[in-house]
């Protein structure tokens, strides 16, 4: 694939697997923040438990993204995403034979792992067909199929819940699945021509065993401020909906993932371009900045107006941290690395979205939900300064990454 030398953004392939992302990532975030309630009312469990399970599949889609690096490189994008999809479609109709919680738990895993393996594919797929000199831009546009996910995931699963059986949100999923293999072959990229180091090209027969086939060590420092920031938004995602419950604003929380998405769709545009003109330190110290506030304005909540506002100050926030921070990872590694640092990225922003509701959970007792979200904010607040440390001080490079 010649991706270097085309210079147009809006590419079929760019569309095809944005939109693959949006779909998949719907009804994950449908089931994500529902299942709670879910689990609660089905099982009768404690909401530590729920946030267990609520966790699994993203610890699923740790794994899933952990293998997929190494697997990219083998038989090609399109190949491992039809795989991907295929067993997005079996796990999601599995979902509608759980009888238990071990049974739950243990779908809910290998449905993540599949859910993983198409967000590498599509992410690793975007990096290369971009233009090398608007690859800020070009992440943060495809990443914006992400944001609208986790505002139409959420809209439509609360909705849902309120007026349809459960099972509907299963069927549901099963039904966009097969969109999406649908529209994968309309995909025209197969195998990424990727340029690897002759010395790493006489090794492939046991890369597969070397931990650098799955992770990238360049990207790692960026990954652990993303897995940092993730766990608030996790506590977001699991506890939202009880804590709605709590303050009687059911209905205003049914559009706090909408208003977070808007202003992530007004502000996007401007943080990717702006990325590449400036580099990253000029995004990500106000996105934390704004993270902390929303969580302080979340915490103290107390009508729908202050609650939408927390959700606005999030969206600016956390949304454009997240695409900045994945365009970091990627221009500080090697070339031939890209799946590798896009997996990187994505296994520990996973690994805070999956554990961290089980952990916040446990601290709901003795600090209540407005106590939970002002430590939220003491996270956010303290991974700007370790960003600092870790990458910030460092003179940032403008050009996004250079083609080699």
């Amino acid at each position: 694939m010649d991706n270097q030398s085309q210079t147009k953004l809006w590419s079929a392939d760019f569309i095809v697997v944005a939109a693959i992302n949006l779909l998949v990532l719907l009804s994950y975030y449908m089931l994500l923040v529902t299942i709670g309630n879910y689990v609660v009312d089905t099982f009768a469990a404690s909401k530590s438990m729920a946030g267990l399970v609520t966790g699994t599949m993203v610890i699923g889609c740790l794994v899933g993204r952990f293998i997929t690096g190494f697997f990219l490189e083998m038989i090609g994008c399109k190949k491992v995403l039809f795989v991907g999809i295929i067993g997005f479609i079996i796990t999601m109709a599995l979902y509608l034979t759980a009888f238990n919680l071990p049974s739950l738990i243990f779908i809910r895993f290998i449905s993540g792992i599949f859910v993983g393996v198409i967000g590498t594919v599509t992410g690793t797929i975007v990096v290369y067909i971009v233009p090398h000199n608007r690859r800020g831009e070009g992440i943060s546009y495809f990443s914006l199929s992400t944001i609208l996910a986790t505002a139409l995931g959420p809209f439509a699963g609360m909705l849902l819940v309120q007026h349809v059986h459960f099972n509907i949100l299963f069927y549901f999923a099963v039904v966009i699945g097969a969109i999406c293999l649908v529209i994968t072959l309309q995909l025209q990229a197969n195998k990424l021509v990727i340029n690897k180091p002759q010395t790493q090209t006489n090794q492939n027969k046991a890369s597969w065993l070397q931990l650098s086939s799955y992770i990238e060590p360049s990207a790692l420092r960026i990954s652990f401020i993303v897995m940092l920031v993730s766990v608030g938004y996790a506590a977001i995602q699991a506890y939202l909906s009880f804590y709605a419950q709590e303050l009687d604003l059911i209905e205003a929380a049914s559009f706090f993932f909408a208003i977070y998405a808007i202003f992530i769709l007004i502000s996007r545009p401007f943080s990717g371009r702006l990325f590449d003109l400036k580099g990253e330190n000029v995004i990500i110290y106000p996105t934390l900045l704004l993270l902390t506030i929303g969580f302080i304005v979340l915490s103290i909540a107390y009508n729908a107006w202050v609650l939408l506002l927390s959700s606005a100050l999030i969206g600016l926030g956390f949304g454009n941290f997240q695409s900045t921070a994945q365009a970091v990872a990627v221009k500080v590694s090697p070339h031939h690395k890209v799946g590798q640092a896009t997996s990187t990225y994505f296994i520990l922003f996973d690994f805070g979205i999956g554990l961290g509701p089980y952990f916040m959970g446990h601290l709901i007792p003795y600090t209540g939900y407005r106590g939970l979200y002002l430590i939220c904010a003491l996270i956010s607040l303290l991974s700007m300064i370790l960003y600092f440390f870790l990458h910030g001080r460092q003179k940032p490079t403008i050009t996004v990454m250079e083609e080699r």
